[in-house]
C-alpha cells in the first residue's frame, strides 16, 4: 500500500477500523510525516470542511500518528488547531479532546511547554482543551521531560492570578493535577480554591487532596508514572481501535455501558447549568449559596461582590450553618444508579430512581435515570416514556440546551422504532 492509498483509506470513517492502512502508515513513517503535516495545516486553514463533513477523520489519524512518531513539527499545528474559538474544536475533534489530547500534546511537544501554556492561558478557548493542556504538563513530568518543581511553580502562578478566578472545568483539573504531582507546596492555594467555590468537589474533593499528602511524595509520583492518561502515545492503533464509530453494530449491552459512562461524566458539569440549580426565587433554607451565584438580596450582583462583602448573613444558610451540599448528595445518589445498572442490580437501581424522584422532584435525574434502568431491563416502551417525560421536564425549565432535549427525544424514538421492528418480526414469524 503506497502513501496515496493509505491517505485515501484514512480520509473518512467507513464504519470499520482501518488497521491495515494504519500499520502501513507506521511502516512508512518517513514518507508519511510530510503528508500528515500537510493534512494538519490544511485542517487549520480549512476548518469549515471538518465541520461540514463529520465523517472526515484524516486529521485525527494524523494527530495520533504524528504523536506516536514524536514529530515536533506537528506541535505548533496542533496548538493552532486547538486554539480555534470555544466550541469549534468540539465539532471537529470530538472525544479526542477528553480522551487523549493531553497525551498527544505531551508527545509532540518533546519537552517544549510554550504551546501548552498558551492553550491553558487563553481563556477564549474550550475549557476541555485548556484542561487537557494542564494534564499535558503532568504527562511531561511523568515521562521525565519536565521537572516536577518547574510544573508546580507554574501551577502556583496559575493559582495566583494566572487565570481568571471563576468556576470552570479548568480549575477542577488544575487542582486534580496539583494533587497528582504531590500537593505539598500547593496545598494553601488548593484550599483557597474550595473556599472560593472554584472547584467541583464531586470531581476532586479536598479529602482527595489530603489523601495524596498522606500517601507521601515518593508513592504519589510512582503512581503517576503508571497512569495511562499521563503516558505518551506509543501505540495509536490500540488507542483508537475501540472507538464507537468503528463498532456500528455493537450489541445493546455495550451501547448501554457507553451511555452510562457518558451520563456519569456529564454530572461533572452540573454546576455549570442554571437548570440544575435550585431556583433562587424558591430557595431551600438549608442550601449554601455559592460565592459566584447571584446574590439572594436581588441586587443582580454576585454574592461575593455584594452581601458577602458587607458581612451580611446568607439567608439560605442562616437556619442551618452546617448544611450538607445538596448537589453533592444529588450527584452521589444519581451516579449510584449508574453503578447499580453496570453491576446488574436493576431492582436496587429502580428503588434509587424512586428516591431521586421523591427527594429531588425539581431535577431531571430521576426521570433520566429511570429511563436508563428500564432500558437495561429490556422494557423499551417504559424507557421511551421516561425519556419523553425527561424532555418535557427540560422544556419546562430554563437553562437546558435544545440539543439535550432533542437527545432525550431521539432516544425515545429509537426505542419506539426498536419495539415496532420487534413486533413486525414477531408477526412475520407467526405468519410463517
Amino acid at each position: 500500500m503506497d502513501v496515496t492509498e493509505i491517505l485515501a483509506e484514512l480520509e473518512y470513517c467507513r464504519g470499520t477500523f482501518p488497521r491495515g492502512a494504519l500499520e502501513a502508515a507506521i511502516a512508512n513513517r518517513d514518507l508519511m510525516i510530510p503528508e500528515l503535516l500537510s493534512v494538519l495545516e490544511t485542517s487549520v486553514n480549512d476548518f469549515g470542511k471538518l465541520v461540514a463533513e463529520p465523517d472526515y477523520m484524516l486529521h485525527l489519524y494524523a494527530m495520533y500518528l504524528l504523536a506516536q512518531f514524536r514529530e515536533p513539527r506537528a506541535y505548533p499545528l496542533i496548538v493552532e488547531f486547538f486554539s480555534l474559538p470555544d466550541g469549534a474544536t468540539d465539532e471537529a475533534a470530538g472525544s479526542l479532546v477528553t480522551e487523549d489530547l493531553c497525551r498527544i500534546l505531551a508527545s509532540v511537544s518533546c519537552g517544549d511547554d510554550s504551546g501548552i501554556k498558551s492553550l491553558i492561558e487563553n481563556e477564549t478557548l474550550d475549557e476541555y482543551v485548556r484542561s487537557a493542556a494542564v494534564r499535558a504538563l503532568v504527562a511531561l513530568v511523568a515521562c521525565d521531560e519536565k521537572s516536577r518543581e518547574e510544573v508546580i511553580s507554574y501551577f502556583h502562578e496559575l493559582f495566583n492570578g494566572g487565570i481568571r478566578r471563576e468556576y470552570s472545568v479548568v480549575w477542577n483539573n488544575l487542582v486534580s493535577c496539583g494533587a497528582d504531582l504531590y500537593p505539598e507546596e500547593l496545598y494553601n492555594d488548593i484550599e483557597q480554591c474550595y473556599r472560593d467555590d472554584l472547584v467541583e468537589s464531586f470531581f476532586v474533593s479536598l479529602d482527595n487532596v489530603r489523601d495524596m499528602l498522606k500517601l507521601g511524595k515518593e508513592e504519589t509520583l510512582r503512581q503517576l508514572g503508571i497512569r495511562r492518561e499521563y503516558t505518551l502515545i506509543t501505540d495509536m492503533i490500540r488507542d483508537m481501535e475501540w472507538w464507537d464509530c468503528f463498532k456500528p453494530a455493537e450489541n445493546p449491552k455495550r451501547k448501554l455501558e457507553n451511555k452510562i459512562a457518558k451520563a456519569k461524566l456529564s454530572k461533572l458539569l452540573r454546576r455549570r447549568s442554571k437548570a440544575v440549580r435550585r431556583p433562587h426565587e424558591e430557595p431551600m433554607r438549608s442550601r449554601k449559596i455559592g460565592r459566584n451565584e447571584p446574590c439572594p438580596c436581588g441586587s443582580g450582583k454576585k454574592y461575593k461582590k455584594c452581601c458577602l462583602l458587607k458581612g451580611e448573613t446568607n439567608p439560605f444558610t442562616a437556619a442551618q450553618p452546617k448544611a450538607i451540599d445538596e448537589l453533592d448528595e444529588l450527584d452521589a445518589l444519581s451516579n449510584s444508579v449508574l453503578d447499580l445498572i453496570q453491576s446488574g442490580r436493576l431492582e436496587e437501581a429502580e428503588e434509587v430512581c424512586g428516591e431521586l424522584l421523591t427527594r429531588y422532584p425539581d431535577q431531571v435525574d430521576g426521570l433520566d435515570r429511570s429511563a436508563m434502568v428500564y432500558e437495561a431491563k429490556g422494557d423499551g416502551m417504559k424507557a421511551a416514556e421516561y425519556y419523553r417525560k425527561a424532555a418535557d421536564f427540560m422544556r419546562s425549565r430554563p437553562g437546558f440546551d435544545e440539543e439535550e432535549i432533542e437527545w432525550m427525544l431521539s432516544e425515545a424514538q429509537r426505542l419506539d422504532a426498536e419495539h415496532e421492528a420487534g413486533q413486525d418480526a414477531a408477526g412475520s414469524a407467526a405468519e410463517d
